[in-house]
């Protein structure tokens, strides 16, 4: 009886390590399977998969994505319009910002898209932060009027040129002067701005 609890434990013992090893590659493989998303065309189809992201950086470049087929591709700003994973990250295929576009061989590049409407906000995240003065990644943010034109408006960068961009907009253009808004509220300036917009637009 003995010899045999002995074997057993031995044989317990020596299989161990297996059995680690399946847990932890099994974990791997489900880490490398992505996070569920999709994938616009330019025809402005969908195509549901999952997105195999990178960082905050790279993630404007090229991201991973894995079809219902299994199929993995790696889709460039050039390809497709843009992509989105999770419950509210979305990116979409815009002109390489001005400020860095003799940086980049690409003519365009996937921007987190953080605010839709008449006027659209965007963050474009860059290797050093010599704009926002912080050490490690920083980033700016770009917004698109009605009229098409894009604009700088990272508040850090200066409220009166910030104000400047809202100018038709009265009202909202001396509360970014008046530094009643703070940089990370430039979601609530343009859900603001475009609320204004369509009450004009209705008249």
């Amino acid at each position: 009886m003995r010899t045999i609890i002995f074997i057993c434990g031995w044989m317990a013992y020596m299989l161990a390590p297996c059995a680690l090893q399946g847990q932890q590659a099994a974990v791997a493989e489900q880490a490398d399977e992505g996070i569920p998303g999709y994938v616009l065309s330019w025809q402005g189809d969908s195509i549901r998969g999952h997105i195999i992201p990178g960082d905050a950086f790279k993630n404007q470049h090229h991201i991973g994505f894995i079809d219902e087929k299994g199929v993995r591709v790696t889709y460039h700003p050039d390809r497709i319009a843009g992509y989105g994973y999770g419950d509210s990250v979305r990116y979409l295929s815009r002109p390489t910002p001005y400020l860095y576009a003799g940086l980049f061989a690409e003519s365009h590049v996937f921007l987190k898209n953080l605010e839709n409407g008449p006027a659209s906000l965007y963050r474009f995240y860059s290797r050093r932060s010599a704009f926002t003065l912080k050490k490690g990644p920083g980033y700016f943010e770009l917004v698109q009027k009605p009229d098409g034109s894009w604009h700088e408006v990272s508040l850090i960068f200066g409220w009166k040129r910030t104000a400047q961009v809202f100018a038709e907009y009265p009202a909202l253009a001396a509360k970014i002067r008046n530094k009643e808004f703070r940089p990370e509220q430039m979601q609530e300036v343009i859900r603001l701005y475009n609320l204004w917009y369509r009450q004009q637009s209705a008249r």
